[in-house]
């Protein structure tokens, strides 16, 4: 036996069938189901992707003759106790044989399937036997055994064992048989002898597709539905199946049917031995949307109208509710994890916030014209019922509409599917909505209430519309009332309102108003107004009549009923009046009449209070330090009441006192302005009059210098000590600290240092202003508080420094207010004094060298310091290989070495000259020279001779001091020829030469370069490098030039020269 895992779908749905239009399906969904049905041995079926296939036809299926079955497991067998219903879909395709579905008791077929291939569609059997005469279906055959088949047949036949259906178009048929009873089959078909062999079967109930709508095998899902009532009185229970759009079938079955109440379900399907288009292919499925027995489930889907009642119509613009209740009553499994799923019409809205799962609010998810909440939980015997509610409404409705409603339950072992629907009628609003009023108390003067209300309906007790529902009825305000008279008067008003529909008709409403005060006093029924009033005793009636008038007047009683729309005035002397609890005779004091009207607890009652006054009346007077809770003011000469007759008037003074101010007044605890100073008012309106006064500022003010003197460029700290010496209370307000006098233009105030009791003042309150004066914003003085104002004053240097002491004066003013404004002054006292002496001054002296292309640093004197206005005497220093050319003075004045004494010193004043700068220029000259060539005694020729120099008395050195080192000339020439000493006509004029490194240069009276040297140090020894080296001067004489002997002498001058 092959066992496979098959997934499904299970669904339980009890309204009855009926027949509906041809309804197919593509690529429908199964639910998922674990271990419910097997495919017995010997089957043809298989699954492909959780899809059932009957039998197979195709590119990878050629098998002819096939004969499948797919049957319900041992544990899932149906009980038929109970009824059921249920949906699967079929699919058949192919133009030969069918598929049915059973129910049968047939266990062995469980484990192996051996129904026939072909028109027996793997349930009929194929035999009979005789027994004793009688024909009898062979119950060993290969039928399915105590069974019932509903049969959907392909192929007509027309000689096999459908052969008496009649031919039908060809279009297939549908009906149920039994196939283990004998009844089912015939022997006998009036062509062939009666034998053994089964001619065909008496199919109960046949029927085929509506003619030319579709036919058995056209390659299309359909649903079979079945659904199952159990046994009867009789034993006999009832099964009616539909598939598609054909006419549901009900069968009766006898309880003996099946041996059993606990029978196997499941699926036949046989093709024929060809595979063409015109005989026995066929490709069969099957998917399971319900799974009979599995889960038990009722469902009901409504729609209510605002009053829960369950309605097939209504108008336009209509919200309703919709209501889903359904119950799990059992089964094989719990209905595992559902889905509710609601589609919409598009002309529905659903109504935000109005969804209720169990009677919770919840979100759904919406899609589109979808609204689907998952249970997120399974259905169980102990947790079984759903119910679901939520409002919809319709939309863009012009016509009489049916709008749906359908509803999809998707759980992993459930489907099901309901669906319902109601009917607008359109009625066209031609009528404008009506209202009424509702009387509404409003407080006097309170116009807000009207302008300013968020809903308008409130002020009305009904309003409704033929057509625009009530909720879209819109209430606005009419415009143009004059709200402030209308709330201005105590008593019955009105205000209008205009009621608007969704046609855009409307109509006014008049709302009716009370105006109240908290003298009016109300009841059920009725208002009652009345004040409180005085009255002298000389004015007191004398009469009950007459004192009844007067409290009706003065009093300005009035008196009204009223309904929910309507306020009526009535005549105050309508109005009982209890005058108990007045005096008589008349005494002064306050006393109390209640006036009411009606009974019960309609009646309405308001206590009046009627003050009885003395003619002459007391004003009670009091001088009080104010915040002092009762505190007299000292030394008070003014009276403690004063006292006249009643509607007399009165006027009362302050206290003048040179240390107090008045700071306010009160009449009866009720503050005036101390401008109505004095007081005046009518005796018997007034009980008390109090002033009340604070101390008078007292400023204090010293200043503080730190030092007495400082030098030019120091500074110094000024700290002030500041206090109100009144006692508390004492406003100080807006004090404003003012330097005298004008601080000199070379001492400066640093701003930012300026704090108060050792903290920075705010940036801005100290200001130091183009008179040079200091001014700081205190604010407000706290009595008895000491102030430390300090700052920092800093003399700065001036160009040219000081030369002279400066003396800086200072005082300063405090000036602010009091109550009233008053102004209150103080000052520092004397003036305070610090001086401003010279300062020290700095001179700088430097020694530069001047050259072709810069200035190069030579050397600095150390810094001189003295006293400003002192002067000195400046000498250059002696620079060896340097020479002079100016001085400059701070960068400002030159002086050539020319125009200097000899000594070239200099005189500058301290303060004035702060730079001293000495410019020399580099010098190239001899350090030394020889004074004498000497060639010492040698032996005279009258040949070519040449003779050296035996000795040199010194040392030809070149000094070069210049910083930018250029190459320069030694040229020589001889002055005073080679001559003979006692000789004076024997002269040799070319006999003196210089060999250098390069030629022999012979030297005459002109200057005839020798040596051409780029040094690049101080000093260039020239004997040392040149004239131990080879080159130097010598003597030479061609043949015959020296005629004689003796003693030889010239001179030679040498010049050094820059090579540029």
């Amino acid at each position: 036996m092959k066992k496979i895992l098959l997934f499904a779908g299970l669904a339980l749905f009890l309204t009855p069938v009926t027949a509906k239009a041809d309804q197919t399906f593509v690529d429908p969904k199964g639910i998922p189901l674990t271990d419910i049905l097997s495919i017995p041995d010997g089957s043809d079926t298989i699954v492909e992707n959780g899809e059932v296939k009957l039998t197979s036809f195709g590119e990878n299926f050629e098998k002819k003759n096939q004969a499948g079955a797919i049957f319900s497991n041992e544990e899932n067998k149906l009980d038929l106790r109970r009824d059921f219903y249920s949906e699967m879909y079929v699919y058949m395709w192919g133009r030969g044989e069918g598929v049915t579905f059973v129910l049968h008791n047939d266990p062995a077929s469980i484990k192996q399937f051996s129904g026939l291939w072909g028109p027996s569609l793997g349930i009929y059997g194929d035999k009979f036997i005789n027994e004793n005469g009688k024909w009898k279906l062979d119950p060993n055959g290969p039928q399915l055994k105590k069974s019932f088949a509903i049969e959907m047949d392909i192929l007509w036949q027309g000689t096999g064992l459908d052969q008496k259906e009649g031919w039908a178009l060809n279009v297939g048929h549908m009906a149920h048989t039994f196939p283990d009873k004998t009844s089912t089959y015939s022997n006998d078909d009036g062509k062939n002898p009666i034998g053994p062999e089964v001619r065909y079967v008496n199919h109960l109930n046949v029927a085929n597709p509506p003619l030319h709508t579709w036919y058995f095998g056209d390659g299309k899902w359909r649903v079979l539905k079945v659904k199952w009532k159990s046994w009867d009185a009789s034993n006999n229970g009832k099964l009616t199946y539909q598939y598609g759009d054909m006419p549901p079938v009900t069968a009766t079955i006898n309880r003996d049917t099946f041996g059993t109440d606990n029978v196997y379900w499941g699926f036949t399907a046989t093709t024929g031995d060809k595979h063409d288009e015109l005989t026995t292919i066929l490709e069969s499925k099957a998917m399971f949307k319900t799974v009979p027995g599995l889960v038990y489930y009722d469902d009901q889907l409504e729609i209510l109208n605002k009053n829960g009642d369950v309605i097939e119509s209504t108008k336009q613009n209509s919200e309703v509710t919709i209501q889903y209740k359904g119950k799990y009553s059992g089964g094989k499994q719990d209905l595992l994890n559902p889905t509710y799923k609601f589609t919409l019409s598009p002309k529905q809205k659903y109504q935000t916030g109005t969804f209720y799962l169990n009677n919770q609010p919840v979100t759904p998810t919406i899609s589109g014209n979808d609204i689907s909440i998952p249970l997120k939980k399974n259905l169980t015997l102990q947790d079984s019922e759903i119910d679901i509610k939520f409002n919809v409404k319709d939309s863009g409705i012009t016509a009489d509409t049916e709008l749906p409603v359908n509803m999809n339950l998707a759980g992993d072992n459930f489907i099901s599917d309901a669906s319902t629907s109601y009917n607008i009628k359109y009625t066209t609003d031609n009528t404008a909505p009506t209202g009424t009023g509702k009387l509404t108390f409003v407080d006097k003067g309170d116009t807000d209430v009207l302008e300013k209300a968020l809903d308008y309906k409130s002020f009305l007790t009904s309003y409704q519309d033929n057509v625009t529902p009530k909720d879209k009825i819109k209430v606005t305000l009419k415009k143009g009332q004059d709200f402030a008279t209308i709330v201005g008067s105590l008593g019955p008003s009105s205000f209008d309102v205009i009621l608007t529909d969704e046609a855009g008709n409307f109509q006014t409403v008049t709302v009716p108003l009370f105006i109240q005060n908290s003298q009016v006093a109300k009841s059920s029924q009725y208002l009652i107004y009345g004040e409180d009033f005085s009255v002298t005793e000389k004015e007191y009636p004398k009469t009950e009549a007459a004192l009844l008038t007067m409290i009706r007047e003065k009093s300005g009683l009035k008196l009204w009923s009223y309904t929910e729309q309507a306020v009526t005035v009535m005549d105050n002397k309508l109005a009982d009046v209890t005058l108990e609890k007045l005096p008589s005779p008349v005494a002064s004091g306050v006393y109390e009449v209640t006036v009411s009207y009606g009974q019960s607890t309609a009646k309405v009652e308001k206590k009046i209070n009627i003050t009885i006054s003395q003619s002459f009346a007391t004003v009670k007077v009091l001088h009080l330090i104010d915040g002092g809770i009762g505190i007299e003011v000292p030394g008070v000469t003014n009276p403690p009441t004063v006292t006249g007759e009643f509607g007399e008037a009165y006027s009362i003074p302050k206290f003048d006192s040179p240390d107090y101010l008045l700071s306010k007044v009160t009449v009866d605890g009720v503050e005036q302005p101390t401008s109505n100073v004095p007081v005046t008012g009518i005796y018997g309106d007034t009980k008390e009059v109090i002033f009340y006064y604070q101390n008078k500022p007292k400023l204090s003010a010293s200043l503080a210098i730190s030092k007495p003197s400082i030098l030019e460029g120091e500074k110094v700290t000024f700290t002030s000590q500041i206090k109100n010496t009144a006692e508390d209370p004492s406003l100080l307000t807006n004090v404003v600290y003012t330097t005298t006098n004008a601080f000199p233009e070379n001492v400066n105030v640093n701003l930012d240092t300026v704090k108060v009791n050792d903290k920075p003042i705010t940036a801005g309150k100290a200001k130091l202003g183009t008179d040079r004066k200091l001014t700081i914003d205190l604010g407000d003085l706290t009595p008895m508080t000491d102030y430390k104002v300090t700052y920092e004053v800093e003399s700065k240097k001036k160009v040219p420094p000081l030369t002279t002491t400066v003396k800086v004066e200072q005082a300063y003013t405090l000036k602010g207010e009091s109550i009233g404004g008053t102004e209150v002054t103080g000052d520092s006292g004397a003036v305070k004094s610090f001086t401003i002496n010279p300062g020290k001054a700095i001179l700088d002296v430097f020694y530069y060298e001047e050259t072709d292309n810069d200035i190069e640093y030579i050397d600095q004197d150390d810094t001189r310091e003295a006293t400003a206005g002192e002067k000195v005497t400046i000498y250059p220093k002696d620079m060896p290989g340097y020479r002079m050319t100016k001085v400059v003075i701070n960068n400002e004045k030159t002086i050539l070495a020319e125009d200097l004494p000899v000594t070239k010193e200099v005189e500058v004043e301290y303060g004035k000259a702060t730079l001293v700068e000495y410019y020399y220029v580099g010098l190239l000259e001899f350090k030394s020279a020889p004074t004498m060539y000497d060639f010492g005694v040698v032996e005279g020729s009258i040949q070519k001779s040449k003779f050296q120099p035996q000795s040199v008395e010194g040392s030809l050195i070149v000094s070069d001091s210049r910083t930018d080192k250029q190459p320069w000339t030694l040229k020589a020439k001889v002055t005073t020829p080679l001559h003979h000493t006692e000789k004076e006509n024997l002269i040799l004029p070319e006999a003196i030469k210089y060999k250098n490194v390069d030629d022999v240069v012979a030297l005459n009276d002109s200057s005839r370069a020798i040596i051409q040297q780029q040094n690049t140090s101080k000093e260039y020894d020239v004997t040392k490098e040149r004239w131990t080296k080879g080159e130097g001067f010598f003597l030479e004489f061609s043949a015959g030039e020296l005629k004689s002997h003796g003693k030889y002498q010239a001179e030679i001058e040498i010049t050094l020269e820059n090579a540029k």
